[in-house]
């Protein structure tokens, strides 16, 4: 079980969104409205207990291969308004929700329907128009992104393609 108000988290933190003064912003100030009260699958014990939404999208296939309802329950809970950012960005990761992943949750909804038919025969069509109704919500949130020249195309981000670099690519190098 994970539990993470981050309204809460945030006002012991001095932030406030409708105070004019307050202190400077703590990480994952964009995101009062998240509340983490769930179990969710984790990458890792060794460095549990924090979620990443991207690595959960691969979860879920092994889950589905188990448990066909957890493993879809899985992949929708990053879809659901306590996650998903009003904006359509789908949290990152605990340390910063607000960062770039890899937009693998379609894939990873398109993969899982087509398990849950392979094992069942049908389909839960009900459950992939969901998940296709918040997943439109975060492909708009990509296709209205910025790079750093003002123009409307992908860029790596934090993670880049599909694993962690020396540096982090949100930031500016060290050395200017």
């Amino acid at each position: 079980f994970y539990h993470y108000d981050v309204d809460k988290w945030l006002e012991e933190r001095g932030s406030d969104p409708f105070k004019p003064i307050r202190k400077a912003a703590p990480r994952n100030e964009h995101w009062h409205h998240m509340y983490n009260g769930d179990v969710i699958s984790m990458p890792d014990k060794w460095e549990y207990p924090w979620y990443a939404a991207w690595d959960l999208a691969f979860h879920v296939l092994a889950l589905t291969l188990v448990d066909t309802d957890f493993g879809k329950q899985q992949l929708k809970l990053m879809l659901r308004e306590r996650y998903l950012h009003p904006n359509g960005q789908i949290p990152a990761y605990e340390w910063n929700f607000g960062d770039v992943n890899p937009p693998v949750h379609a894939w990873s909804t398109i993969f899982t329907y087509r398990l849950d038919k392979a094992q069942g025969g049908e389909g839960d069509r009900e459950w992939l128009k969901s998940c296709f109704q918040k997943l439109l919500l975060n492909f708009t949130w990509w296709v209205n992104r910025k790079d750093r020249f003002g123009k409307n195309v992908f860029e790596g981000g934090f993670l880049g393609l599909d694993n962690i670099g020396v540096f982090d690519r949100s930031a500016p190098l060290p050395t200017g």
